[in-house]
């Protein structure tokens, strides 16, 4: 989507684009009072989808015939849709290379800053009236003075001599692209966990699905459309402070946190017809001793009842709504979408064509997958004349089947009314990509009277399709309705079955949760949706590993061993001899077992840290910024009074996940095969922070 500020703040109208003044708040303690200046909390946009409708207020482009092989092509594309590459020079600089990265994840590409087939693609394929996929922070360079101390290490179970580099470093905090989002369910409204890991909606293999997340942690798709602002190592927790709305007028509201004063929460709502959670900002934020009250204006927001869900301040903490949650903006609707939701039809076509079961298909098709669900149309008369399949005109019973915008359900081809004289109706055959046909007298007819939001049973979807060999994609599907085009690059060579189609209405006025619908069937494909992939050399490949160098004995991967960590100092792990598959490396997991140090009162734990992998480079740093007493998830934050020991490192491609443990086995998030590995050293990967 072109970054059309104007347009959002005219049209959206969510926040205030003129959020950069500064607001005076009154800061009080019991001796003094102190007036101090505080910016306003920045606006932070939620990642949100438009979906394909009958009208649309953007000007679609036309890139398809721009060369960029030319580099300054690729630099004059950029800036004209705001990502800022610098002057268009032709020479592909720094800041040329985080425009295109900006670019990729904006577009929900694998971001590396080259401009690869896939980017090219996209680039041609770009209207400019796009919906961002993933967040993406620049990085900026900055000069800084680093000091290394080596130090040896001896291991008794081997004659090889290790070194372990312990490196101080500048203030810094690592740009998390992988781990956990906070959100509440959709079906129940209590917290959860939503996984952030690889995810590109453009293709149909783009979001790998895990079977093995914990209960309160949810697959990527699986709660509507993530909002992807705050991403933590670790799932996020509740927290006993409380939270809600005050002060509740036509033109204004405020929301109160009792328990802490802090300046940097955000404030996640569902707007009216949505059951999406985004984030708004306010116009004022006052913080006290244990209070922090936010005002917020009601002018430019979306008409209707707005939800207030949680806040949460990057701490890893969520503070639920409670109280006073929903208020009304402008009028008092309605807002009634209470019944079933279930998906009955799943149109999926390749090049405007039916997809046969069955069918053999290569990584160089695109699938359009699109959803009707039960209660958005209504039954009329069948057929009173054949149809053709080139016939633009057709016969129905009378003039009022139908009216001029409405769709025609006819078997599994929709089309678009036009016009209408008398019983004839001029059509758009073949609409949202449906294949056209011929059809004998009293086929049956089906009316989808109005594609409004409101209208609609479902405003998110999505679909699970496994392999026969244990892969799982997870594919979103938006509002009912919608024509969604995935290419099918980069899939594996497999049987593919639809297993799962999940919808989520939007939310209703009064109600703290949505109807869902899921069908699930793991034996039979479902809708007798089921294609093949038949390219050669398409093959999938997991990572390997091994402990030695063959020639010369020395290990090949590297960690510290019993080194006592301290602040402003780091240490890493050297994964770089990994014997890579076929899939490119996205991210790193690796695991600790959380030992108490001697004289502690603490339990055993265990901690979970993510590493984003750029250009194959897997050498993996932990930076020591601050210690703790407490539980945290902040990468350069680490709790204290503990022996961290290596127990696994995981490596997600971008189709799966391989798991390597400290106990020489290979675990395949696709397969329960287990395999093995050699590198018997892992255990020995240990650091400690003390107290002091």
């Amino acid at each position: 989507m072109k970054k059309l500020t104007l347009f959002l703040c005219l049209s959206l109208l969510i926040t205030n684009c003129g959020g950069n003044s500064e607001v005076l708040i009154t800061e009080e303690t019991s001796t003094t009072s102190t007036t101090k200046k505080v910016q306003p909390s920045t606006t932070l946009p939620a990642e949100t989808t438009t979906t394909t409708g009958l009208q649309t207020s953007c000007q679609e482009d036309d890139n398809s015939n721009i060369d960029f092989n030319n580099k300054k092509n690729i630099q004059v594309f950029l800036n004209k849709y705001g990502f800022d590459a610098g002057e268009a020079d032709g020479a592909i600089g720094n800041k040329t290379i985080e425009a295109i990265k900006e670019f990729q994840a904006y577009a929900g590409l694998s971001v590396d800053g080259a401009v690869g087939p896939n980017t090219i693609s996209k680039m041609k394929a770009w209207t400019g009236c796009e919906e961002k996929v993933n967040d993406y922070t620049r990085k900026t360079v900055v000069a800084s003075t680093t000091t290394t101390t080596v130090a040896n290490s001896n291991i008794a179970s081997d004659s090889t001599t290790t070194t372990t580099t312990t490196t101080t470093i500048p203030v810094q905090t690592m740009n998390l692209n992988y781990g956990y989002v906070p959100s509440l369910s959709l079906k129940n409204n209590e917290l959860i966990s939503i996984f952030k890991g690889h995810s590109d909606s453009s293709q149909l293999c783009g979001t790998p699905f895990f079977d093995d997340l914990n209960s309160s942690t949810l697959n990527y798709f699986s709660n509507g459309v993530p909002n992807l602002t705050t991403i933590s190592s670790g799932a996020f927790t509740l927290s006993s402070l409380s939270s809600t709305i005050l002060n509740d007028s036509n033109s204004q509201f405020q929301i109160q946190v009792i328990g802490n004063g802090d300046d940097k929460y955000k404030f996640y709502f569902i707007e009216p017809f949505s059951n999406n959670f985004i984030i708004l900002k306010p116009s004022e934020i006052i913080t006290e001793n244990n209070l922090t009250i936010a005002r917020f204006d009601k002018k430019n927001m979306k008409s209707g009842a707005w939800f207030y869900g949680f806040t949460e301040n990057g701490s890893g903490e969520v503070i639920k709504a409670s109280g006073q949650r929903e208020f009304i903006v402008d009028s008092n609707s309605q807002m009634n979408n209470s019944q079933s939701n279930q998906a009955e039809i799943i149109l999926i076509t390749k090049n405007s064509t039916n997809l046969i079961r069955g069918e053999s298909l290569s990584t160089d098709d695109r699938l359009s997958i699109s959803y009707i669900t039960e209660n958005s149309y209504d039954r009329r008369s069948g057929t009173t004349n054949e149809i053709k399949v080139s016939d633009k005109v057709i016969t129905l019973a009378n003039n009022s089947q139908a009216k001029v915008n409405e769709l025609l359900l006819i078997e599994r081809e929709l089309m678009l009314v036009t016009s209408i004289d008398n019983n004839s109706y001029s059509v758009i055959r073949g609409y949202l990509d449906t294949e056209p046909k011929s059809y004998d007298i009293s086929t049956g007819v089906k009316v989808v009277e109005s594609t409004n939001e409101q209208f609609l049973k479902s405003k998110f979807g999505y679909a699970v399709f496994r392999t026969e060999k244990g892969f799982k994609f997870q594919v979103p599907l938006y509002q009912e309705l919608n024509k969604n085009t995935f290419n099918l690059s980069g899939c594996p060579n497999d049987r593919y079955s639809l297993e799962e189609i999940t919808t989520f209405s939007w939310r209703q006025k009064s109600s703290s949760t949505v109807v869902s619908n899921s069908i699930r069937n793991t034996i039979t494909p479902l809708f007798d949706k089921e294609f093949v992939i038949n390219t050669p050399g398409n093959v999938y490949l997991s990572p390997d590993m091994e402990g030695k160098n063959p020639d010369t004995g020395e290990f090949v991967i590297n960690g510290p061993r019993e080194l006592n960590l301290k602040v402003n100092q780091a240490t890493s792990f050297d994964f770089n001899n990994l014997i890579l598959g076929s899939s490119d490396l996205v991210f790193a997991e690796i695991v600790f077992k959380m030992i108490p140090l001697s004289g502690s009162n603490k339990l055993s734990s265990s901690r979970t840290i993510y590493f984003n992998i750029e250009n194959n480079n897997l050498e993996f740093k932990i930076n020591l910024l601050n210690k703790t007493d407490s539980k945290t998830n902040t990468n350069d934050t680490w709790e204290s009074e503990y022996k961290y020991i290596f127990e696994s490192i995981s490596f997600y491609d971008k189709i799966s996940k391989t798991t390597f443990d400290n106990s020489g086995k290979i675990l395949y998030s696709h397969s329960s095969e287990v395999g093995t590995h050699d590198v018997y050293y892992l255990d020995q990967f240990s650091f400690l922070i003390d107290k002091d």
